[in-house]
């Protein structure tokens, strides 16, 4: 690595000339290091991957997303396309920051890239959304989290902007329980690569790390970022005892059978809405935490995608 490209949001979050110091203060880290570092402020939405690309264009052979995860899959989007060998770091930023945590990236901006600094690039896979888009045509992304059909992607698409911007993460909490006080059981189908049966549920998500949460309490999931498929996680009864018995267990570390709650490993899945269903506020899809369009939705794992800083693989 000589020469490092720090893309970021400058009108993202609370607060936004703290924001700038902390990615100042990533590059004063990367300068001393004896790597040369560009700040390159986004442009417009959206506008990150291409911006990206542009970077590796003009030289520079790694690039890091500053910000939340949104932040790292806009830049995502640039570097499977364009540039699959750049490495790609992150400076955790944002209000989630789920793929920094499940690398053990730390928080301060000049602690996560001394961090990085002693990671290996690596080449891996990318999970790919096909969606319907708003405007009636079909679209595509790339995610490294997970992507989800149904009501986590409702709450997203509900998420008040200005709110988020004051209260954090706190605004997710709020439409958790304004969906759980409103919304009715709303079915689709699922059909999984590899499987006869086709399933019916509200509620599919696909994960790709270890790790989901925080640093003070997190669950643990079988997938993984240096795997070539994801777990995919289907809500099949409307009982809500059940669901909160099983999340529960989740996050007690138990991943206990619960009754119309099931998983597999996966490398493709197809979603569809039912002829038989009705559905009073949508069916939305999501993929690392960005809301994207609706059903049908193909989700898949596309190998040797692009290459991520990740900690070094130790022997056993």
């Amino acid at each position: 690595m000589r020469r490092a490209a720090l893309i970021y949001n400058p009108a993202s979050g609370q607060q936004q000339h703290r924001r700038l110091a902390r990615v100042q203060a990533a590059a004063q880290t990367l300068e001393a290091a004896g790597i040369a570092a560009t700040l390159i402020p986004t442009e417009a939405a959206g506008s990150a991957g291409a911006q990206a690309a542009a970077a590796v264009t003009s030289g520079h052979d790694a690039i890091f997303a500053c910000g939340g995860d949104g932040t790292v899959n806009d830049v995502l989007q640039g570097l499977v396309a364009h540039a699959p060998d750049v490495p790609l770091g992150v400076v955790p930023l944002g209000t989630g920051n789920v793929l920094a945590f499940d690398l053990g990236i730390p928080r301060g901006p000049a602690a996560a890239i001394r961090k990085q600094l002693t990671f290996t690039p690596r080449r891996i896979a990318a999970g790919q959304i096909e969606y319907q888009g708003r405007d009636g045509n079909r679209e595509s992304r790339y995610f490294t989290l997970g992507a989800s059909v149904g009501p986590d992607a409702l709450m997203l698409y509900r998420t008040h902007p200005a709110l988020k911007k004051r209260i954090g993460i706190f605004e997710y909490f709020r439409q958790a329980v304004l969906f759980l006080l409103n919304h009715p059981y709303e079915e689709f189908q699922v059909s999984i690569a590899g499987r006869e049966e086709k399933t019916r549920c509200s509620q599919l998500s696909t994960v790709r790390v270890t790790r989901i949460g925080n640093r003070i309490r997190y669950f643990t999931m079988d997938s993984g970022l240096h795997r070539d498929d994801f777990h995919a996680l289907w809500v099949a009864t409307p009982n809500l005892i059940r669901q909160g018995i099983y999340f529960l267990s989740l996050w007690g570390g138990f991943k206990w059978k619960v009754q119309g709650i099931d998983g597999m490993l996966c490398g493709e899945l197809h979603c569809e809405v039912l002829p038989d269903q009705t559905y009073a506020h949508g069916l939305y899809a999501q993929a690392d935490g960005e809301v994207l369009g609706g059903l049908p939705v193909t989700i898949r794992i596309v190998p040797q995608a692009f290459t991520l800083l990740m900690p070094p693989v130790t022997a056993h």
